[in-house]
C-alpha cells in the first residue's frame, strides 16, 4: 500500500511539471530551409553569432497559423515574431511523425518553441 502511495505522488508529480506551462517568452526567428529534416528556424539573436541555434516551431492551438507552412519554397527571407515558451526537453513536434514528413527522413531531436501568437515580419517576393 506504502508503494502504491508513493508511487501515486511520484507520477502525479511528474505529471504535473510536464503540463505546467513555462513563462511566456517572445522570440524573433528566421526560416533557413535547410536541404535536410533537421529543425528550420533560427533564432535571431543580436549580435549575430557565428553559430546560431535551429528550433522547431509548433503553434499551441489549430487556430493559429502553422509556421511551417508559410514558406511557399520562394519567398526567403521569411522571419516571423513568436510568442509562447520552449518545451523542457529537446524532441520533434508530433506532425513530424507522419508520413508526410517520415517520407524525407527521420527528424534529428531540437529545442521546440511553442508559440501562441505569430507575426510575419518579412516575407521575400517570390522569384516566379
Amino acid at each position: 500500500m506504502l508503494k502504491t502511495l508513493a508511487f501515486a505522488v511520484i507520477l502525479s508529480s511528474v505529471f504535473a511539471k510536464a503540463t505546467q506551462k513555462e513563462p511566456q517568452s517572445t522570440i524573433v526567428v528566421s526560416y533557413s530551409a535547410i536541404g535536410c529534416t533537421c529543425a528550420q528556424w533560427m533564432i535571431n539573436t543580436k549580435p549575430a553569432v557565428k553559430y546560431p541555434e535551429y528550433i522547431y516551431l509548433e503553434k499551441e492551438k489549430a487556430s493559429i497559423p502553422d509556421a511551417d507552412d508559410l514558406w511557399d519554397g520562394e519567398n526567403l527571407p521569411l522571419q516571423l515574431r513568436v510568442r509562447g515558451y520552449f518545451k523542457p526537453l529537446k524532441g520533434v513536434p508530433a506532425k513530424f511523425t507522419s508520413a508526410r514528413y517520415l517520407e524525407r527522413g527521420r527528424p534529428n531531436p531540437a529545442r521546440i518553441f511553442r508559440y501562441t501568437s505569430l507575426t510575419v515580419l518579412k516575407r521575400g517576393p517570390r522569384t516566379r
